[in-house]
């Protein structure tokens, strides 16, 4: 799997704060997962 610093860098470095995302930035979190998604099933 190619490696990004999309989505899953986002996440880690949230919780690495020691805090949970607020609403806003879980919400931004999922839209960025999703598109990140389409856009792999997109360009194969």
């Amino acid at each position: 799997m190619e490696k990004t610093s999309a989505p899953g860098n986002a996440v880690r470095n949230v919780f690495k704060n020691g805090r949970y995302p607020t609403k806003d930035e879980y919400t931004q979190l999922w839209i960025r997962l999703i598109n990140h998604l389409e856009r792999l099933k997109a360009n194969p």
